[in-house]
């Protein structure tokens, strides 16, 4: 089977990821000491991009279980299942704020690929960025004041910070290549 996007838990006991053993692309744990593992998803639809919620309690994902990509949550043994985009944009990279409040995703609700955030529960949706380009994969800042994400804004992935707090976007990288997928040390 194919097994990739590995999430780790906030206490380092769990990996979250999505694999095909079974024919369906659905979310697994696995106890990275016992080995032991269990099936969170079981559905036709494709379940990927596990997100662990900061207190270990609860997964966002990204499922086509609705006919679109949406933002789910569910409690971490797979109950207590809800979408909370429901939107016929395709929405991805769901990333839970440090206090658990808030999900940072990216979208293309408005034609391009653009950060959104709403709150835990799925109201509050507020655009981040408005740009032509697309912006993807938000990871929070350990404070919650900042975003990094992606961005082909220079036609190339390059790596920006924007500050939640001011608006004030800074761009962080400068090359030919892409770059992608930031994460913030603890």
């Amino acid at each position: 089977a194919d097994e990739d996007s590995p999430s780790w838990s906030p206490d380092g006991l769990w990996i979250a990821f999505k694999t095909n053993r079974n024919g369906n692309w659905d979310l697994y744990t696995v106890n990275v000491f016992d080995l032991s593992e269990q099936q969170l998803t079981d559905d036709p639809a494709h379940d990927r991009m596990p997100a662990w919620s900061p207190d270990g309690t609860r997964l966002a994902f990204v499922s086509e279980r609705s006919g679109n990509w949406d933002i789910w949550v569910m409690d971490v043994d797979g109950s207590n299942l809800r979408n909370l985009t429901g939107h016929s944009a395709q929405d991805s990279f769901p990333a839970w704020s440090p206090d658990g409040q808030r999900i940072a995703f990216h979208s293309y609700r408005d034609g391009n690929g653009e950060i959104y955030i709403m709150d835990a529960g799925g109201v509050g949706l507020q655009r981040m960025t408005t740009h032509a380009a697309a912006d993807w994969g938000p990871a929070w800042s350990p404070d919650g004041s900042r975003l990094a994400f992606t961005s082909d804004r220079d036609g190339d992935g390059e790596i920006y910070v924007l500050d939640l707090n001011t608006g004030a976007l800074t761009q962080l990288t400068f090359n030919n290549a892409d770059d992608s997928w930031p994460d913030w040390a603890p």
